[in-house]
């Protein structure tokens, strides 16, 4: 642990040796030069020669102090905390008022993570001298450690210059007000960060970070923003800015930002993913495949991108290509229902009934209170036919979600498929009721209306659903067959040919694919189910 702690610090730690300086000979002793030598050799990397010369400057008591705290600060650099911190405590009971021994064992506390008594020690400096910025700084530092955020934020007011002027001081201001949740105390890092000139980019991203996961996005966004500005913008910089924007709802920003982190790194499965997601928020189907597509390159056999590209192609009308990347995707994750689902719709538009309604059985049999499913099996069996057992699941589908068109209109379907044309009129007279311009219902209406013999209501009903929905071929022909079966062979003949005219539905996807919509969310986004398996 120490050793991570440590990486993580080194700059700071850099910063305060400068600010702390060599560590002074006594005024007082005659043999200064053992110090001094320790000093400039530990300054310059050779611990083994410092550690020479502070043991004999040990031998002396009036240097012991500051060679104890040579000593200390000897094994801190070789990763000896236990001998360096208690060498530090010896310095400290040897001359209680040194200041340097505090702040250095304070440093070393810190770094294995004893931030209690590391802002002991700093508070301890600060009494014993006021104006030393390095104890102040330290101070900020090991209150944010204790999440003594309040405390940290007081402190650091009275260092802000010196706060302000570094990347490592605004990266310690942004923990402190990043913990607080304060955004005016915030305001401003930015254009400190944008007066210090050019410094390495990870630090941008560094602070921006964490600005950012304190909820000071505004903040963060001016410093990656300056970051491209610089020349300094990589992928980092500009995936965090796409994050940032798309939690605040600017897609535009956002997408922009996602596809500069695809320039520079063309492989990333998450900046495509979240393209994906922008372009099918915004209906741009084909968008949102391609970028799936382009993901799923580098991500193979990533169910979720198989998934998404699944449920985008059958919404672009591919069955073949949904097919194959549900089947796909199922295999990788078996029991992921909305995969299964999807599939059996995929299966069921192929023509694969029977293969649609056995997966649709299975989902049913875990969860057989789910209105989807029902409604989708009753779907899938009205279109092969097998009118009283879909009417089963359509009934059980209305039942448990009452209102919801699709059920009422597929039980329609079925019951005017048992030839119970009197008990099919009615529930599209009840959809009609609650829904006027649906045109579907009122095509229906005049079959059923149209069988029971009631000829001039049944004309009507196919009239309005042709006013409704005039590009309809369906709606079309089915009112040039009941025009010649009244007699009507003219009128007949001329709708006729505008309805052969018109594009034709794709067979049975056509009611199948209004299922496929029918999901609350989409399926590109991850999600806690989709981890889940």
């Amino acid at each position: 642990m120490a050793a991570r702690v440590m990486r993580w610090d080194v700059a700071v730690v850099q910063v305060f040796l400068a600010a702390i300086g060599p560590i002074p000979a006594s005024a007082e002793t005659d043999r200064p030069d053992y110090i001094k030598q320790s000093t400039l050799l530990l300054e310059q990397g050779y611990l083994g020669q410092a550690e020479s010369a502070a043991s004999q400057a040990l031998e002396h008591p009036e240097s012991a102090a500051a060679a104890l705290a040579l000593l200390g600060s000897i094994r801190l650099q070789q990763e000896r905390y236990e001998e360096g911190t208690s060498l530090l405590e010896r310095a400290i009971a040897a001359d209680p008022t040194a200041v340097t021994p505090r702040l250095t064992l304070a440093q070393a506390y810190a770094l294995i993570g004893r931030h209690d008594r590391s802002a002991a020690l700093y508070r301890e400096g600060l009494e014993l001298a006021p104006a030393s910025q390095a104890a102040r700084l330290g101070l900020v530092r090991a209150e944010a450690d204790l999440g003594n955020f309040d405390e940290a934020a007081t402190q650091a007011g009275e260092i802000q210059d010196l706060l302000r002027s570094s990347p490592e001081g605004l990266m310690l201001l942004a923990r402190v007000y990043a913990g607080r949740g304060d955004e005016s105390g915030a305001r401003g890092i930015a254009d400190a960060w944008a007066s210090i000139g050019r410094v390495p980019a990870d630090w941008g991203l560094r602070i921006a970070t964490t600005l950012s996961r304190g909820g000071l996005s505004a903040e963060a966004a001016s410093i990656l923003e300056h970051q491209k500005r610089q020349g300094l913008a990589s992928f980092q910089v500009a995936f965090q800015l796409a994050e940032i924007y798309s939690s605040h709802g600017d897609t535009e920003k956002a997408a922009q930002n996602y596809e500069l982190a695809v320039q520079f790194d063309e492989r990333s499965t998450a900046a495509l993913r979240q393209l994906a997601i922008i372009a099918e928020n915004a209906g741009d189907w084909e968008r949102a495949l391609s970028f799936a597509r382009r993901a799923s390159v580098h991500a193979r056999d990533d169910a979720n991108l198989l998934l998404a590209i699944g449920w985008l192609s059958l919404l672009l009308d591919q069955l073949a290509d949904g097919e194959s990347a549900l089947a796909r995707a199922s295999e990788l994750r078996p029991g992921h229902a909305q995969t299964r689902y999807l599939l059996a719709l995929a299966r069921a538009g192929n023509g694969k009934r029977d293969a649609a309604v056995g997966i649709l059985g299975g989902l049913l049999a875990e969860r057989d209170d789910d209105a989807d499913l029902h409604l989708a099996i009753g779907v899938v069996l009205h279109l092969g036919e097998s009118f009283e057992e879909a009417g089963r699941h359509l009934e059980e589908s209305r039942s448990r979600q009452p209102g919801r068109l699709l059920a009422q209109y597929y039980l329609g379907m079925a019951t005017q498929g048992q030839g119970r044309h009197a008990d099919a009129a009615a529930l599209f007279d009840e959809i009609i009721e609650d829904h006027p311009d649906h045109a579907e219902s009122h095509v229906a209406l005049g079959v059923s209306l149209a069988r029971q013999g009631r000829q001039k209501m049944a004309l009507l009903s196919f009239e309005t659903a042709v006013r409704l929905a005039p590009q309809s071929a369906h709606a079309n022909l089915q009112l040039a067959q009941h025009l010649r079966r009244i007699g009507r062979m003219r009128k007949s003949r001329r709708r006729l040919r505008l309805a052969k005219s018109l594009p034709q539905d794709v067979g049975d996807w056509e009611a199948i694919k209004a299922l496929v919509r029918m999901p609350d969310r989409s399926p590109i986004a991850p999600t806690e189910e989709n981890h889940a398996h």
